[in-house]
């Protein structure tokens, strides 16, 4: 086959190459001697007749290199000659390389990073039998939002008629507290251990294919609600943290608070790598008939599992959807939540713990841009600095040119060495992602309570897709680092190359303009980042989000738990001694009764009533129903009209609102006496009526503001001021859930004693926290935004320094010319100090303006994402400007101060 043969002739033109090239010129001087023989035997001296025969040949060489050429693979010849002369060149430079590749593993390190825990969420497949025949049920709707959970009866009426899947598995979780049975508990007087279980048909591990560590998996007959004794599977992390790994636990019983039945019988323990089908540390895995409560069963909008099926062999995914798809319209229409009939059931691969949706990556792409940007801001660093270094060498390029070098090959040696250099910059960026994988990203997870339970689970080790992204990506950056500069070194004039017209006094070159150019683009960038920094730190450090509105050192929730053996007599009984002996703790000052959390609020559509002329003004708000001394115990100041009074019920119809509602209702208005409606079942305090299609609107109640109150964010911590609504409470026959207690003292001081009040009163341990550490839990997830993007900013800033300086350095280098005219005319080296220090300050004003700029774009398109900071805050800009302009004094000061100890006299000798 031709083919065949031509490859073969290329791996012998490669491997034979130095008895090719014997052959070739022994060929050459054949031919020759054969010309010259001629040439005497035509009567030319022997000297002479070899001269002609060699002018008749040609050029030696240069015929040489023509035949090579034909040859083939000659490319990767000179590839292996471009890698030699680099390594040689980064050898004699190694401050040029180090500076190089640190820049870029900065910005490939923390790329790598991102993507090694993206890997871990989304493509990492589950450590189960044969994942990629999993998918799970989802249903999209007319807004591409997709809802991955499902009913129970949807599940099983799927369970039923479906024939595509050889097992058709459901799951979910609930919160729970492990009160009797953890060795670890017992040993350490500590109180109920919480997790979270997960529920599941009894065929999950089946379909799943679920090793075991001990014991047995659910079984069909653990799904049968009359069995005698419910079972849990346990998770291998929580048997050894909590039962000491020890093999006798199955067949002991445990009491868990928060299932419909307590009392539970351990009868396995999984695999030590299974941690779920979603990251997490669960306690273990129980029958999902063991969710509390009757009305999930039926109701369809009780949307609480996961539905995940394993195909069977020889069906497609797009036969399975046609198949769900005709399940699915056969469902009834009413009792579904929202329009049924613009929903569209489908099929996501399961193997994984997520699969990405569309909507999912556009809400993944500006972590992808936050992250992106300090590899940009690399990229741009090594272009700038390999442009730098290349404009010194234009005598190098130019002689070389002169010599017969075509501008494809300089072209290539550019482009070779930046490759070298971005390859060196991804081992180096391996091992900075290691780092940050090691000791950054356990310290970021421990900032969120409960986040390093939630992230259990995720493989952060090396595979050949984090490999291959590494490879992919310090290749890229090498590439784009160095192409402008093999672009703008090939088109120089050899001229003026070889006369070293490259830095002539007071010419401004475009490859200088290129270079400002790039390092104001660095500036900018890392500019950017860094005032936004200043907002997130600002917004989330500050004391404006942590002010509530009032004072918190001094207040406490508390919980009175009960073990569910205590009929709702006993519990009652129990909440009202917790109650009294509070009350008569000397510590307290004043309690509230609450029947609700008394910082969970719902959201309901507000309307003012239409007038003549002036439509409803319809608005979403924020509710919840307080007793009469919720103010005064909140201490949350009353500014118009009054609070309730302990006579006032939910029939009154009155309300009190904050500064925010009467704002967005009535503006410029008095808000005192108006009329507001809201749902008739949100004044009343009972649950909401099903909604049907095509249905009216549920009747609404109008309520009278009686009072204002200023605006707290303790319902919605991370937003700004929300309207809010507040309305009675009706008391109730039964003593209330939860007590909102303010002390006179600190309340830290008091806390055990209230816990054991609530112990001695119901048996078990309570949930009393100060309210300070309820909303930190809430709020520290946005300083862990904020110091994630105090880290990309300082790394990015960290970069655009060094490319900063290593620019000035070069430049100064390559004006050393310059210098010394100007130094031997008179110039004392505190203006050229100045002239140095002042043009690295220019650029440093550009990059800081135009960072500024483009910060105030981000805020404005992504203010949900930025915790709703304000744009332009006058200080934060300050305070950024301020620093950028020290770091850029900094970053030149070393060069200008070389440059003012150029001898002129050395500096004119140099050429």
């Amino acid at each position: 086959m031709p083919w065949l043969s031509k490859v073969a002739h290329y791996a012998r033109s490669l491997f034979r190459k130095r008895r090719l090239d014997e052959e070739l010129s022994a060929e050459v001087t054949t031919h020759v001697e054969m010309a010259t023989e001629a040439n005497v035997a035509k009567g030319m001296a022997p000297e002479e007749a070899r001269y002609a025969a060699l002018r008749e040949f040609g050029n030696v060489a240069g015929v040489q290199e023509r035949v090579r050429d034909v040859r083939g693979w000659v490319w990767l010849e000179q590839f292996g000659q471009d890698l030699r002369y680099s390594a040689t060149g980064m050898r004699k430079n190694p401050g040029f390389t180090a500076v190089v590749v640190l820049t870029l593993a900065l910005g490939l390190g923390v790329n790598t990073a991102l993507f090694t825990w993206f890997n871990a969420i989304a493509f990492r497949p589950l450590p189960v039998l044969d994942p990629g025949q999993l998918f799970a049920f989802a249903r999209f709707d007319e807004n591409g939002n997709a809802k991955r959970s499902t009913s129970y009866a949807e599940f099983t009426a799927y369970r039923e008629q479906q024939t595509v899947f050889s097992g058709l598995t459901a799951s979910g979780d609930i919160g729970v507290e492990l009160v009797e049975g953890n060795e670890a508990s017992a040993a350490t007087g500590e109180g109920p251990v919480e997790s979270r279980v997960g529920t599941v048909a009894s065929n999950y591990f089946t379909v799943y294919g679920v090793p075991m560590a001990l014991g047995r998996p659910l079984l069909p007959t653990d799904e049968n609600s009359s069995r005698a004794q419910p079972v849990i599977v346990l998770s291998h992390q929580f048997w050894e943290r909590y039962f000491n790994a020890d093999p006798g636990v199955v067949g002991r019983t445990i009491r868990l608070r928060g299932l419909a039945e307590e009392v539970v019988t351990v009868v396995g323990v999984t695999g030590p790598e299974f941690y779920g089908t979603r990251p997490g540390a669960l306690m273990g895995w129980v029958s999902l008939l063991l969710r509390s409560g009757d009305g999930w069963r039926t109701d369809r909008r009780a949307a609480n599992y996961v539905v995940t099926g394993r195909l069977r062999p020889g069906i497609s995914r797009e036969q399975a959807i046609e198949e769900v798809q005709a399940i699915a319209r056969r469902f009834p229409a009413a009792p579904l939540a929202g329009p049924a009939a613009r929903d569209i059931v489908t099929l996501l691969p399961a193997s994984t713990y997520i699969a990405l949706t569309a909507r999912d990556l556009t809400f993944l792409l500006p972590i992808v841009c936050l992250f992106g940007v300090v590899l940009v801001v690399s990229a741009a660093n090594a272009s700038n600095l390999i442009l730098a270094r290349a404009v010194t060498r234009q005598f190098e390029f130019a002689v070389r040119s002169a010599l017969g070098a075509s501008r494809r090959r300089l072209f290539a040696q550019v482009m070779t060495e930046s490759l070298v250099l971005g390859a060196l910059g991804g081992v180096a960026g391996w091992l900075v992602s290691a780092i940050l994988l090691r000791f950054v990203w356990p310290w970021l997870v421990n900032l969120v309570p409960g986040a390093s339970e939630g992230l259990a689970g995720l493989n952060l080790s090396a595979d050949h897709r984090i490999v291959g992204f590494t490879l992919a990506v310090s290749l890229l950056a090498g590439l784009v680092g160095g192409l402008l500069p093999a672009l703008r070194v090939t088109r120089r004039s050899v001229d003026s190359a070889l006369k070293r017209e490259g830095s002539s006094f007071g010419r401004k070159l475009s490859m200088v303009r290129i270079r400002n150019f790039l390092a104001v683009v660095q500036l900018a960038l890392s500019a950017a980042l860094l005032f936004t920094t200043g907002l997130l730190a600002h917004r989330a450090l500050g004391a404006e989000l942590r002010d509530m509105g009032f004072e918190q050192s001094r207040l406490v929730t508390f919980e009175a738990l009960a073990p569910r053996t205590f009929s709702p007599a006993q519990l009652d009984a129990g909440r009202r001694q917790a109650l009294e002996r509070l009350r008569a703790l000397p510590a307290v000052a004043a309690i509230s009764e609450m029947p609700r959390f008394p910082f969970g609020a719902g959201r309901a559509e507000a309307t003012i009533p239409a007038r003549a002329g002036v439509p409803a003004r319809p608005a979403i708000v924020l509710h919840l129903t307080v007793p009469a001394n919720y103010f005064s115990t909140l201490q949350l100041p009353l500014l118009r009209g009054r609070g309730f009074l302990a006579t006032e019920l939910a029939a009154d119809h009155i309300a009190v609102i904050t500064e925010s509602a009467a704002r967005a209702f009535w503006p410029g208005q008095d808000a005192l006496g108006k009329s507001l409606e809201l749902p008739a079942h949100v004044v009343m305090g009972t649950p909401p009526p099903p909604q049907l299609p095509n249905e009216a609107s549920p009747p609404r109640i109008a309520i009278t503001v009686v009072g204002i109150v200023r605006d707290t964010r303790a319902y919605d911590p991370g937003s700004g001021a929300r309207p809010i609504v507040f309305l009675p409470v009706t008391p109730g026959t039964e003593a209330a859930p939860y007590l909102l207690i303010r002390t006179h003292e600190d309340a830290e001081r008091s806390l055990d004693l209230m816990r054991q009040v609530g112990r001695e009163a119901t048996t078990l341990m309570p949930r009393v926290n100060r309210v300070s550490e309820v909303f930190d839990r809430v709020l520290v997830q946005y300083r862990a935004v904020a110091y994630v993007a105090a880290i990309l900013a300082g790394l990015s800033l960290i970069v655009a320094v060094i490319g900063l300086h290593g620019v000035m350095t070069f430049a100064v280098n390559q004006r050393e010319k310059e210098i010394g005219i100007r130094m031997a005319l008179g110039a004392t080296p505190r203006r050229v100090v100045s002239a140095i220090v002042g043009e690295s300050l220019r650029l440093v004003a550009a990059g800081t303006v135009a960072g500024y700029g483009l910060s105030l774009a981000i805020s404005v398109f992504a203010r949900s994402v930025l915790m709703g900071v304000k744009p332009g805050n006058p200080w934060v800009g300050a305070i950024v400007a301020l620093v950028l302009a020290l770091i850029g004094l900094v970053a030149c000061w070393l060069p200008a101060r070389r440059a003012a100890k150029v001898d002129p006299m050395v500096a004119l000798r140099a050429e």
